[in-house]
C-alpha cells in the first residue's frame, strides 16, 4: 500500500482539496483501519469535537488546525496525532504522519466508497483524470479494472476503439461529467443503444427503471423487476425520484411505461380536462 501510494500520489496531486478547509471533512462519515484491521468510524464536527466509534463504543476527542496548516487531532489519549495532506477528496482523506514516512493516516468516506478499496478507488480515479485531459478531437476511450469503459460522452452510433478490441455487449458507461448509472450496447464496437437506470419509490416501494433519458421517464421505459415489486399495473400512480421530483405513470402488464408526466404536466393535463368538461356542460345547458 506505501509503494502504491507514493507512486499514484504524484499523478493526481494536483486536483487535491486543501487540509485547512473544514467543510472538505466535517460532517462526512469516515473510516479508518488500523494495522490490526480494525474499523473505526470517525466524524469531525464543526465545533471541533470528534466522536469516534469501534466495536459499538463511542468516545469523544477533538480537532483543530495549526498556524501551520496541519490537523492536530487528540483521540482521548495522552498522545496527539499531527498531520498534513497528500491528498483529499469527497471520498478519501490520505495524510501524513507530520515529520514521519510512516503508514499514512487514511480516512475513507464509506457513503462514496462502500467497500472501502482504497486501491481500486485511487486507481479509476488517476485513469478518468488522465482520460479527461484528452482533447475531445482526440477522445479516447478506456476499459477499467471494474469492467466499465471511460470516456468523455457517450451517443447512439458512436464508434467505440480501445486498441484492437471487438467489443460486443452491454456495458457500465462512466464520465467525469455524469453522476447517473448510465449503460451502453455495443455491436461491433459501435454503440446501438444508450440507456440510464433510474431509481424511484412508491409506497416506500423501492424500484429503477430502465429509461432514455437520465432527466425523467418518458413512455417505453420499463420498471426493472416489476413483476416482485407489486407496482399497480393499468392505473395511474405517482413515483418520487431520488430528488422528491414527482412523476404520474402508467404501466402496462409488461411494466413498460404508457403514460409519464411530471407533477407540472400532470396538472395542467388535469386543468384541460376539467376545462373541458366545464365546456360540455354550459354547451349542453
Amino acid at each position: 500500500m506505501i509503494e502504491y501510494l507514493k507512486n499514484i500520489i504524484p499523478r493526481i496531486k494536483q486536483y487535491s482539496k486543501e487540509l485547512d478547509k473544514s467543510e472538505n471533512f466535517v460532517g462526512k462519515n469516515w473510516v479508518f483501519i488500523d494495522e490490526d484491521q480494525n474499523r473505526h468510524e470517525y466524524i469531525f464536527l464543526r465545533d471541533k469535537r470528534l466522536i469516534m466509534t469501534l466495536n459499538s463504543t463511542t468516545k469523544q476527542g477533538s480537532w483543530e488546525f495549526l498556524p501551520t496548516g496541519e490537523l492536530l487531532i487528540n483521540r482521548n489519549t495522552s498522545e496527539y496525532i499531527k498531520l498534513s495532506n497528500l491528498f483529499i477528496q469527497d471520498a478519501l482523506m490520505v495524510l501524513k504522519y507530520s515529520a514521519t514516512n510512516d503508514t499514512p493516516f487514511i480516512l475513507i468516506n464509506q457513503n462514496l466508497i462502500p467497500d472501502l478499496n482504497v486501491v481500486a478507488y485511487l486507481e479509476k480515479y488517476a485513469q478518468q483524470k488522465e482520460l479527461s485531459e484528452t482533447p475531445p478531437q482526440e477522445q479516447k476511450f478506456k476499459i477499467l479494472e471494474t469492467g466499465e469503459i471511460y470516456g468523455q460522452e457517450f451517443y447512439e452510433g458512436q464508434f467505440i476503439k480501445i486498441n484492437n478490441l471487438i467489443l460486443n455487449g452491454t456495458y457500465r458507461a462512466v464520465s467525469d461529467e455524469s453522476a447517473y448509472e448510465r449503460y451502453i450496447v455495443i455491436h461491433d464496437n459501435r454503440i446501438s443503444r444508450v440507456y440510464f437506470k433510474i431509481n424511484y419509490s412508491y409506497n416506500n416501494i423501492k424500484f429503477t427503471i430502465e429509461q432514455k433519458d437520465f432527466s425523467n421517464p418518458l413512455v417505453g421505459d420499463t420498471i426493472l423487476d416489476g413483476t416482485s415489486l407489486r407496482i399497480p399495473t393499468n392505473q395511474i400512480i405517482k413515483i418520487k425520484n431520488n430528488s422528491y421530483q414527482v412523476f404520474s405513470i402508467r404501466v402496462d402488464n409488461s411494466y413498460k411505461l404508457t403514460l409519464a408526466l411530471d407533477s407540472q404536466m400532470a396538472f395542467l393535463l388535469k386543468l384541460v380536462i376539467v376545462i373541458f368538461i366545464l365546456v360540455i356542460i354550459f354547451v349542453l345547458v
